[in-house]
């Protein structure tokens, strides 16, 4: 009788501690479709990915607005070289 409970309680305890909780990624991509259905999906990692969806169906893509827009002096910052010709 006492193997039954112990049983459920190291079972218990090795399935909540295995549980990890899920992360919701945001994509910085988004697509709408140009159809009646005008369904929209956010889940492209780069615009390539997502033109490559669209030009099978139909649609455009977009930058995804939920996520914050980078720092622009930030992204300015960088020294740009150029190729002098020779």
């Amino acid at each position: 009788m006492i193997k039954l409970p112990l049983y459920l309680i190291i079972t218990t305890f090795s399935i909540t501690v295995a549980m990890t909780p899920g992360r919701a990624r945001e994509y910085p991509w988004c697509s709408q479709r140009t159809d009646e259905s005008r369904a929209h999906s956010c889940a492209f990692d780069t615009r390539e990915q997502c033109m490559e969806t669209m030009s099978g169906i139909g649609g455009y893509c977009y930058l995804n607005y939920a996520l914050p827009l980078p720092n622009p002096a930030l992204a300015h910052s960088r020294k740009r070289h150029r190729i002098k010709p020779y």
